[in-house]
């Protein structure tokens, strides 16, 4: 919630970046998956976690569109947007099929690694030498990328019954990185925009 307030604030108050309203909207949708796995035993858990389940595959998708907008690359096209739509939602109904919370576990996890490693891809490529902040960025989705792949491997291939509510084991260490990445995560984002209008600063338009 308080990554979501950060993106949004830095949204209103740069309009003209683009990208900036995607960010924001993308950590609205996570904050509101988060609060419907948290209502799991208030409602059916399938439900709750199919729901969740569609909310990030959306979030990440948007992510990714607004980091393309932000290094001044073309929106991603209808027909990719339904790709990555339909296989999200074929994830979802696979997992309410198998009725296999390792298969929701895993398949979360790889959605998760493959959308982090676009948005890495997207930075690393854009990023010049002086643009310290996105280049940290992008490695952080990096490294995120590669601990949600191992994530998703380990879980598809181990004996074990996956607890996602378990304390013990490899949950809440992720649940940890996932904190600390969400909020390394918005403050590169600040830093981002920072560069950007120092960059604008330094090269206005109209000089």
């Amino acid at each position: 919630m308080l990554s979501a307030v950060t993106r949004i604030l830095l949204w209103r108050t740069h309009p003209g970046i683009p990208g900036l309203g995607h960010w924001a909207g993308a950590n609205v949708l996570g904050t509101v998956a988060l609060l419907m796995i948290a209502m799991r035993n208030v409602v059916p858990e399938w439900l709750a976690l199919s729901l969740a389940q569609m909310l990030i595959a959306m979030g990440f998708i948007i992510l990714w569109d607004g980091f393309r907008r932000f290094v001044g690359r073309a929106p991603l096209s209808r027909p990719v947007l339904m790709v990555l739509i339909v296989f999200a939602i074929g994830l979802i109904v696979a997992s309410n099929v198998l009725q296999s919370l390792s298969f929701r576990t895993s398949s979360n996890a790889f959605w998760v690694a493959l959308l982090s490693a676009m948005v890495a891809q997207e930075l690393l490529s854009a990023a010049r030498p002086r643009e310290i902040a996105m280049r940290v960025s992008g490695w952080l989705y990096a490294i995120s990328a590669a601990l949600f792949f191992v994530r998703s491997f380990a879980v598809a291939t181990s004996d074990a019954t996956v607890d996602p509510w378990s304390p013990d084991g490899q949950t809440p260490l992720m649940l940890l990185w996932w904190l600390c990445f969400t909020m390394g995560a918005t403050l590169g984002m600040v830093l981002m925009a920072s560069e950007r209008l120092q960059k604008e600063l330094d090269h206005p338009s109209w000089a």
